[in-house]
């Protein structure tokens, strides 16, 4: 089975297709996959109860593939997430583990879901399988590296948000975070060189601006 590797923040279309291009091979992937109407709703975003229903009925037809299963338990653990149902998320995304264990989506926001109740642990064990699975996802290494964070482990959090940066060099949240770990250990150098790549990607981030000039008179 190939590991699937798409991002969550993907159009309705592309959403369903690229997960499906990446099981098939498909070589392009917007061009070869129609989805049906319920694919598309239970794609898009932002979610509604409009989405969750076309999720369920794609979960509960019988003609349903194994694939569009795992990617609608997927989608709709997505919207339960984003409404704040964690655990209802956490439960849809094991049901899309269950029937694929590689689908890196799932594995991703069920670490997001894992690390909004406070499970630092569990959280961080599914960002280590997502990344282990696609080591370039630089989306994984930054919020494992929040967890870190969150559980007081700060250098591992300045190594995580340093692989994010390194394989995506304008994640503005990666900048920022590091350089708030490195404001939090009383490094105010690197925090501001830090701040200063974050300011200069996004000129109104607010609180890179603050914590900037915090840094300048610690």
């Amino acid at each position: 089975m190939r590991c699937l590797v798409l991002s969550l923040g993907e159009a309705a279309l592309l959403r369903f297709a690229v997960i499906l291009a990446l099981a098939s091979t498909m070589v392009s992937p917007a061009d070869a996959f129609t989805p049906t109407a319920d694919q598309k709703a239970c794609a898009t975003l932002p979610a509604n109860a409009d989405v969750v229903a076309a999720c369920t009925r794609i979960i509960e037809a019988p003609s349903s593939s194994t694939l569009d299963r795992a990617v609608s338990y997927t989608f709709r653990a997505d919207a339960a997430r984003a409404d704040g149902n964690t655990t209802t998320a956490i439960a849809d995304y094991s049901q899309a583990l269950s029937l694929m264990p590689t689908l890196v989506p799932a594995l991703s926001g069920r670490g997001t879901a894992y690390r909004a109740t406070g499970d630092f642990d569990r959280a961080i064990q599914d960002y280590d399988q997502a990344i282990k699975l696609n080591p370039n996802d630089a989306t994984a290494f930054y919020y494992r590296g929040i967890a870190n964070g969150q559980r007081g482990e700060s250098d591992r959090a300045i190594q995580d948000f340093g692989q994010a940066i390194k394989i995506n060099p304008n994640h503005v949240d990666a900048w920022y975070s590091r350089g708030l770990t490195y404001s939090n250990k009383g490094l105010w150098d690197r925090a501001i060189q830090d701040y200063n790549k974050a300011i200069k990607l996004n000129p109104n981030h607010g609180k890179a601006i603050s914590n900037r000039g915090n840094a300048y008179f610690a």
